[in-house]
């Protein structure tokens, strides 16, 4: 069972990372909107492991453990494992998104908070209450919202059973709820420290897309190296948070609230670039309200 403190903490730390990865978002769209996703992920990627580094770095010198005391070859394996199938869950959305329209693929690809929860139950007998259950779906539906435009609410949902972007979007879903359970295991009952966890994360992720980035690398580095460490610090900072939140509270509850960055995200975009269908983004911020209200009710 959960207590309070518990939950607060953890909840407190998937927020942030919601506000630090939306903050992110909107950045990355204002100034990595002419880098190909790839070559962008990449790099973003390698300034957020400098970052990050760090932070390791004191931990080592502290002399607190990086690794389990037993951290075993299946666990290795494992690990390993969830480092593919977070790579083959980006992949599809990518593959996804470049085949389709953005406005069927991105709302189906956000709505994998539902499938965490059946995931957690079954393999790792975790529960959550009624109430919570309702915030999840709460949660999930204003991230749905909040990255509808304007081609019909459910349009993605019906197209879902022909349209092979909206499949490959759903795909991409179950994969990320894969991953997010697979980060509650490792941080938590495996208990791999997040300063091992975020680098490991970032720079497997990194390795394996370098092939595909660079097939389409045409950009300059050089000019924009402040713009990149800054989003170097975003990313730190946001897989620090989001790895205590797996730490700390189930990933059916954590996934949900970190899941509102795209909300952050969109009424950034809204407010600072003056996106269109701003009046939904602020209605799904009110159902994300309500969301959080039930997700962090006390078991």
């Amino acid at each position: 069972m959960v207590g309070l403190d518990l939950l607060s903490t953890g909840s407190s730390y998937a927020l942030g990372s919601a506000l630090v990865w939306g903050t992110f978002l909107f950045y990355f769209k204002r100034y990595f909107n002419e880098y190909p996703s790839t070559v962008a992920l990449v790099l973003t990627s390698s300034f957020g492991i400098a970052c990050y580094l760090p932070v390791t770095a004191y931990t080592v010198w502290s002399g607190t453990p990086l690794f389990p005391s037993a951290f075993s070859l299946t666990e290795i394996i494992f690990t390993l494992i969830t480092i593919l199938i977070f790579s083959l869950a980006l992949l599809t959305f990518y593959h996804a998104v470049s085949t389709g329209a953005v406005s069927v693929v991105s709302p189906i690809s956000k709505i994998h908070p539902v499938f965490i929860v059946p995931i957690e139950l079954f393999f790792l007998g975790t529960h959550v209450s009624v109430l919570q259950l309702f915030g999840i779906v709460l949660a999930t539906f204003a991230v749905y919202l909040a990255n509808y435009s304007g081609d019909g609410l459910f349009v993605p949902i019906r197209k879902l059973a022909t349209f092979r972007p909206a499949q490959f979007g759903l795909l991409s879903a179950v994969l990320m709820a894969l991953v997010n359970v697979s980060q509650r295991v490792l941080l938590h009952d495996i208990a791999l420290t997040p300063q091992v966890w975020v680098l490991i994360k970032n720079g497997g992720v990194a390795l394996l897309f370098v092939p595909i980035a660079a097939s389409k690398w045409s950009v300059d580095v050089r000019g924009n190296l402040g713009t990149f460490l800054i989003a170097g610090l975003f990313i730190a900072t946001g897989e620090h948070l989001v790895a205590l939140a797996y730490a700390t509270i189930p990933a059916s509850v954590a996934a949900p609230l970190i899941s509102l960055q795209a909300i952050i995200a969109v009424i950034l975009g809204g407010l600072l670039l003056g996106e269109d269908h701003f009046t939904i983004r602020l209605f799904a911020a009110l159902v994300a309200i309500f969301g959080i209200a039930f997700v962090t009710i006390p078991q």
